[in-house]
């Protein structure tokens, strides 16, 4: 009985279907923390652009007499 404990024991070991699920969610968690490390370090740069293209959006729009309650300039 111990023997063929061992044998399973071997066998069971020389399998590499796990490995490779490990691999996968290995990859998979370095792909996302990188994602995350992307979008963190430009999530302040976007925001202060976005900033300035609505400032120079609402100067346009007061130039052309927009007053934003018809739609049309006034």
């Amino acid at each position: 009985m111990l023997k063929t404990l061992a044998q399973k024991v071997k066998s069971h070991s020389a399998l590499e279907d796990g490995a490779i699920t490990v691999d996968w969610v290995v990859i998979s968690a370095a792909v996302i923390g990188l994602a995350i490390a992307v979008i963190a370090s430009i999530s302040g740069g976007a925001i202060t652009y976005a900033t300035y293209l609505n400032e120079d959006v609402v100067d346009i729009a007061y130039e052309a007499g927009y007053s934003g309650k018809t739609g049309v300039p006034d």
